[in-house]
Parts: structure tokens; sequence; C-alpha cells
């Protein structure tokens, strides 16, 4: 084979492997911007099913809180918002708490109630969260969420002049904060509790 012929052999395979290398960048961009659409989907589901869920309790909205002495009538707008040391979300939702509250200073009341077994475990978890300089109940026997009805952690109970007007679960950091900024954008309807025909907001259990 000629030098020439040679030369024209090593430039058509050139030729092709740079056409080759072409095709597989352009399906690899295809590929990455089929990818890029599907995160974006799966995004926008996650944030739209991350919302607090509605709870169904044994009081009724417009009862009293069963614990006037923690949130009563002089505390105005509350979000009592019932933890646990052994509920490995509790953590990070509790962790939101103290920015929270400083954005809400003055217009809402955010109230942790932790629940632990012995001293040490609850201090560990307060300490861990940021919650100590926080508004909160240490609750070691249970008693104030089994007085409520509430047994799921982590849970938020939205009480109006200590009256129960809305409960929810909130499992993440997000919905916490989501809960909150409702509540913040809608401060009449959101917060009175329907008196008329002592309608439930928060449903019986069946």
């Amino acid at each position: 084979m000629s030098l020439a012929a040679a030369g024209g052999v090593a430039v058509g395979t050139l030729v092709v492997v740079m056409v080759l290398l072409a095709i597989l960048v352009t399906l690899q961009g295809l590929v990455l911007i089929e990818m890029v659409k599907q995160v974006a989907q799966l995004r926008q589901r996650v944030d739209l099913d991350d919302e607090p869920a509605p709870l169904s309790l044994g009081l009724r909205a417009g009862d009293e809180f069963p614990r006037p002495e923690i949130v009563g009538r002089k505390d105005g707008r509350s979000v009592i918002l019932f933890l646990s040391t052994g509920c490995l979300s509790c953590k990070a939702v509790a962790a939101a708490v103290p920015a929270l509250s400083r954005r809400v200073t003055g217009r809402l009341t955010l109230l942790s109630v932790v629940e632990g077994h012995g001293d040490r475990e609850l201090a560990e978890f307060v300490r861990e969260t940021g919650l100590s300089d926080q508004r909160l109940v240490l609750d070691e026997r249970r008693d104030i969420a089994q007085r409520a009805g509430i047994g799921v952690r982590p849970a938020a109970l939205i009480v109006s002049r200590g009256l129960m007007v809305e409960a929810l679960a909130v499992r993440t950091a997000h919905q916490l904060e989501s809960l909150v900024d409702r509540l913040m954008s809608d401060e009449r309807s959101s917060w009175e509790p329907e008196r008329a025909g002592h309608q439930s907001l928060v449903t019986q259990p069946e």
C-alpha cells in the first residue's frame, strides 16, 4: 500500500471515529436532558406530596385544649408540636423550630412537647435539636399527647385562644414550615373553630 493510500485510510478512519463520537455525545446529551426533566417532575411531585396530613382525634374543633395551663386563652394563637425522642423524623422537625420561632415572634407561639424516657434522654434531644431556649414542655409520662388524643409523632395541634382548631401530622421540617406559612398568610379564617353546629375540623376516629 502506498503512503498516500495509507494516509487516506487513516483519514477515513478518523472521520468515522469523529462521527461516532459526535453521535455518542448527542445521545448522552439527550439522556441527560431526559434525566433532568424526570428529576424536575419528581421534585415537583415530592413538593406536592410533602404537605401536612390531617389527623383524626377524639377532640372536636372548638373544644378547649385539655391542658389549659400549658396553652390557654391568654396565649392567643399557638401551634403545639408533639415530638418524641424515639422518633427519627422528630429530630429534623424539631431542629427547624428555633428559626421558625424567630420568624413568627409576636404573631404566633410555637410550643414543643417532647416525650422521652428519663431526664438524660430528654436533655440530649433538646440539646441536639436546639430547643433549649424555646418554649418547651418535657413530658416523660406522655400524658399531654394522650389526653389530647394524639397518637402520631411528629404532629402539630393548632390552638386559638385555648380552643383546638386543627391537628395535622408534620413528618418533615418542610411540612412544618409549610403549615406555619399557611397560618401566617391567613390570620383569620384558619384560626376560628367552627362553632355553628359544632362542625368538626378535626374528625372523630371511626
